[in-house]
Formats: structure tokens, sequence, C-alpha cells
């Protein structure tokens, strides 16, 4: 079977921030929220813009695909993915994602795709449409 391109090409979103264990950062005192849009000076450390990533520690190995909740992961509106993983390698989705801020839990969304690459999980990510968004991780379903 021949692997999906992405399986292997894809930027890291590793920071401890994007756990959904993580507030918003507000009580440590000066670091200001993070946002995954580029070009602004509160940009996510490990944010590139528009391409494929795959969630490592310590954040975590994956999308949640539940609403975390707000004002986690380092920022106010928290990015989950609406729908399951894909259950069989190789397999890929259109996904939306989804920025939990108001009852609905979708407040705002971008649409994507997600890929099962074997041990792990690659997502195809849009910036996020305003800020303060970002993508959530975690290790659980």
């Amino acid at each position: 079977e021949q692997q999906h391109p992405e399986c292997t090409d894809y930027t890291v979103l590793n920071d401890s921030r994007r756990s959904i264990h993580h507030g918003d950062g507000t009580r440590e005192g000066a670091k200001p929220l993070k946002c995954d849009d580029t070009g602004l000076s509160y940009t996510s450390p490990d944010w590139v813009g528009a391409g494929w990533y795959r969630m490592m520690g310590p954040a975590g190995s994956r999308i949640p695909e539940t609403p975390p909740g707000r004002r986690q992961c380092g920022t106010h509106a928290t990015g989950w993915m609406k729908g399951s993983h894909p259950a069989v390698v190789g397999q890929t989705h259109q996904m939306k994602f989804c920025f939990h801020w108001t009852k609905s839990g979708c407040h705002w969304s971008t649409q994507g795709k997600v890929t099962h690459c074997g041990d792990y999980f690659v997502y195809y990510l849009e910036d996020t449409p305003t800020c303060s968004l970002r993508y959530c991780v975690t290790d659980h379903f």
C-alpha cells in the first residue's frame, strides 16, 4: 500500500500549551494568548500557516473530537474536530474543525482533513478565521 505523502511531509505541533489540560495562560502572568493565524506577534510558535500537521508530545497526539471548553490550550476559543478519526489506515476524511466559544461549541469553523497514517494521524489545517483561536491537542478520543 502506498503511503500518503502527508504521512511523511508534515509540520509538528507540540507546544505543551496546546493541551486541553492547559488553561488560557493568563494565570501565568504575561504570556499572551496564542492564535493559529500567520503573521501576528502572537502567532503560535509552532504554527506555519495552512498545511499538514502532526500532533506530538508533550501536547498530546490528536485533536479532540469533543469541545474541550473555553479558555484552554493557551487561547480563548478552543479548536476541536467535529467528527470521528478514520478507522482504516490510509483513509482521509474531509472534516470540519470547530472553535468553542459560545454554547453551540462551533462559533467559528474551518474546513480541513484528517489522514490515518498507521500509528498516528495527520491533519490538514487552515489558518483560524480570527483570534484568539487555536487548535487543541489531547491524548484521548
